[in-house]
């Protein structure tokens, strides 16, 4: 329901700039015509002992009449726009991505946000629509930290919300040693669980980034 009045919405907006740039290039057009009507019929004084007028040898280029350059300013406006709204057109059409749930594991923050923003905060929604989202996809300790943000005005309350969340689940520090408290105090593997290998592999990998990238913020 929303990506069609987006839609609607947009095909409205490209109709009222195309007749918008015809009015003015009409205007332009308009102009002209008057203006060169004017001059065309102001008396000229000729001094008609002045010399006979020889034309230059150099070419002269064939000038450009006003009408030529509205004429081509407007369709190329209107091919701009066209353009402009298929590509919203097609974004609007791709699958709508869901973010994953952060329940305040900061071994999961930087995955809820990369999701959540991509999914939301990068859309059409104002804050308000972002606030009501955010307080969806988050449960557990994530959801009680930002529960207080829902009484206050929803610009105030988003950003609350946001730094709420990376200050008590999104610190660097923090995901770091999580990410070494998970690889030194997990379960024994036996060699023959290649499962078991191949996750604390993915682990020892996921904590050596982390903490690569706390190390370049730092």
């Amino acid at each position: 329901m929303r990506i069609r009045q987006e839609k609607e919405l947009l095909e409205i907006k490209t109709k009222l700039t195309i007749a918008k740039v015809r009015e003015d290039a009409a205007s332009v057009v308009s102009g002209a015509s008057r203006t060169r009507s004017k001059v065309l019929s102001q008396p000229t004084n000729l001094n008609p002992e002045a010399s006979p007028w020889i034309q230059n040898s150099v070419p002269s280029q064939k000038p450009v009449r006003p009408e030529e350059n509205s004429t081509s300013n407007m369709r190329q406006l209107i091919t701009d726009s066209h353009r402009h709204q298929q590509m919203l057109l097609q974004a609007m059409q791709l699958p709508t991505a869901e973010p994953i749930e952060f329940s305040g594991d900061p071994l999961q923050y930087w995955a809820f946000m990369q999701s959540f923003q991509d999914s939301v905060d990068n859309g059409f929604l104002d804050e308000n629509g972002k606030l009501i989202r955010l307080m969806k996809y988050c449960s557990g300790k994530a959801k009680q930290v930002i529960q207080c943000c829902s009484v206050m005005s929803p610009k105030e309350g988003y950003a609350k919300a946001m730094a709420l969340l990376k200050e008590g689940f999104g610190n660097g520090h923090l995901i770091t040693e999580s990410w070494v408290k998970k690889v030194t105090t997990g379960p024994k593997i036996s060699s023959n669980d290649k499962e078991g290998l191949r996750q604390f592999s993915d682990d020892l990998r996921s904590c050596k980034f982390h903490s690569k990238q706390v190390g370049q913020a730092s």
